[in-house]
């Protein structure tokens, strides 16, 4: 969602709320803004389903706004997406504060750090600390499969981005009998 830099996090979300309006206000009623929860690093704001919750409430143009779920930045924010409890707490919480009605994508990431470390860096799906468990929970999740879903894996050669989507088809456990 942003940094705060030298402000308070109430100041830069004010600020942030302030810039989506007169955004909204400029464009035509047909272009949304989805903002995306951050890792927390620095001075990041929107690491909080609460911080993207004051952002949404400020916001005239509620039915304007949508949320990106990036799983990197939710699990290095404190989420614990590497099993199905954390998982459901996750959900539990972004659903009563924000909304799965709000939810427009899924940044589907591993990460790198540990939960809790509010350090963003992206690895290749389930070879980081989410691991495949957690993104099998994630992929056949009833409130999530049906959203699109984003790489931002590191890409080095091209072959990263097909063992990255292989990975994430392996998981996926079919509905059909």
């Amino acid at each position: 969602m942003g940094s705060r830099r030298e402000e308070s996090e109430a100041e830069s979300i004010e600020r942030l709320i302030e810039a989506i309006n007169d955004a909204l206000h400029r464009v035509p009623n047909k272009v949304s803004i989805v903002v995306e929860n951050t890792a927390g690093q620095g001075k990041q704001i929107g690491y909080k389903f609460s911080q993207i919750k004051t952002v949404i409430d400020g916001v005239a143009n509620k039915e304007r706004i949508g949320v990106c779920l990036d799983t990197a930045h939710a699990f290095q924010a404190g989420y614990d997406l590497s099993h199905k409890d954390g998982l459901e707490r996750t959900l539990e919480e972004f659903e009563r504060l924000i909304g799965f009605d709000r939810l427009k994508l899924i940044h589907l990431n591993d990460s790198k750090t540990p939960v809790g470390s509010r350090v963003d860096r992206h690895w290749h799906i389930g070879e980081g600390y989410i691991g495949n468990e957690g993104f099998k929970n994630i992929v056949n999740h009833p409130e999530l499969c049906n959203f699109p879903g984003i790489m931002e894996t590191p890409h080095k050669k091209e072959e990263d981005d097909i063992k990255n989507m292989s990975r994430i088809e392996s998981l996926v456990v079919s509905n059909s009998s």
